[in-house]
């Protein structure tokens, strides 16, 4: 239990982090490039520097396709929070967990009771709330089509959680520092080229706050791979996504001082049942 909490935490500060960085001008892209350089660096350490250093197909593969995933995710993440602000985004981000739910039926054999399906409906309904053009924040701005983004944003970041349930089914559980090193190897070798090509040098403000998040976001990964030893899949991900949904919108109204509509708070209430419902279903 105690790595499904630390994964909330850690995962649910990366929406309100990035938001927060968004809101001072820092450099949003080299935050985020130095972020995912950092956590390549530290996914080797841990790799290279720990006990165990096993590796095969399957977990490199899953762990690449979770990094690009992760990479490609943090554009439209920046995308779509510019004009629905973090709470909203954080919603998409967790009900993409309908995607390893609904493959897990489909390559795994599970089989969701009665409340999972009904979660899983109740998820496409709040997304249809939250994509309505009249349900952007009050002080939401710019000109992207936010449900084009908002259903990109879910397959991408759909697709990262669906890698993390691959490993699980396809890996052995003692190459996950195989799976973080291939992952944000990945995403950090495609950002330092990217840091490279704009020929831009990270401020300190940038560098720490890039340290910080990457690690944050390697730790999270790797305590989410952590509770998959101990946990099904029908509870892990439903469990991360109501607390960390939770979480993540208390922070983005308390520290960031966000104004969701009423149209705004009747899809995250939405949301949060159909959490509830995997959540509660799959005991």
């Amino acid at each position: 239990m105690i790595y499904l909490l630390l994964n909330i935490v850690l995962s649910a500060s990366f929406i309100p982090a990035i938001r927060w960085v968004q809101r001072r001008h820092e450099d949003i892209l080299t935050v985020g490039a130095v972020n995912y350089v950092v956590a390549g660096l530290f996914a080797g350490f841990l790799f290279f520097g720990g006990s165990n250093s096993s590796y095969g197909l399957a977990s490199c593969l899953t762990g690449a396709v979770n990094g690009g995933a992760y990479f490609i995710s943090y554009f439209l993440l920046l995308a779509y929070m510019s004009r629905k602000g973090a709470a909203m985004t954080a919603v998409i981000a967790r009900l993409s967990v309908v995607l390893p739910i609904a493959c897990g039926v489909m390559i795994w054999n599970e089989q969701p009771a009665f409340g999972q399906w009904l979660g899983i409906g109740l998820a496409c309904v709040s997304m249809t709330i939250i994509g309505r053009p009249h349900a952007d924040l009050a002080q939401g701005h710019g000109s992207w089509p936010s449900p084009l983004v908002m259903l990109a944003f879910f397959i991408v970041a759909g697709s990262a959680r669906l890698a993390q349930a691959a490993f699980k089914y396809e890996a052995n559980p003692i190459e996950q520092p195989a799976y973080l090193l291939s992952g944000f190897g990945l995403a950090g070798a495609v950002s330092l080229v990217m840091m490279l090509a704009r020929m831009k040098r990270p401020t300190l403000n940038e560098l720490v706050i890039g340290t910080f998040v990457g690690m944050a976001n390697v730790l999270q990964t790797w305590f989410l791979l952590k509770a998959l030893e101990s946990y099904d899949g029908f509870v892990v991900f439903p469990v991360v996504s109501a607390g960390g949904l939770t979480f993540t919108t208390l922070l983005a109204v308390i520290l960031l001082h966000e104004r969701p509509t009423r149209m705004n708070y009747i899809g995250i209430s939405i949301a949060i049942c159909a959490v509830a419902l995997l959540q509660g279903a799959s005991r």
